[in-house]
């Protein structure tokens, strides 16, 4: 009975001691991944070419959307620009659509086609 007990205890301390050194290990790397992911944004801030890469706002739409202010039309070019993609993103779609739906009947005459000896193997 006495060796059980020690046997039991010794392996509770193990057990123990194990699982304090991964904790205190995956606090270390907690800690070294923080400092990696501040590292980095410090580069990242510091990098000129970076800031040049995200998108410009638009002042003049500002100034546009103020109230009092009246809109003066874009560019035509840009306008016919602008109508001309969108009209492009609605031919995606339906395109998709048509396709979607094409692929659909397919699967279903497919599905019609085979012979139901397959389900009746009785």
């Amino acid at each position: 009975m006495i060796e059980w007990v020690s046997i039991s205890t010794v392996i509770a301390v193990t057990a123990i001691a194990f699982t304090v050194l991964i904790w205190i290990e995956t606090r270390r790397q907690r800690i070294e991944t923080e400092k990696q992911r501040l590292l980095l944004e410090k580069i990242v801030k510091s990098l000129p070419y970076t800031e040049s890469l995200g998108r410009k706002k638009n002042h003049t739409v500002k100034h546009l959307s103020q109230p009092g202010v009246i809109s003066r039309p874009l560019n035509p070019m840009a306008e016919e620009r602008k109508r001309l993609k969108i009209e492009l993103e609605k031919e995606k779609l339906q395109w998709q659509k048509n396709k979607d739906i094409a692929k659909g009947i397919a699967w279903i005459v497919e599905r019609l086609s085979e012979p139901e000896d397959d389900y009746n193997d009785e």
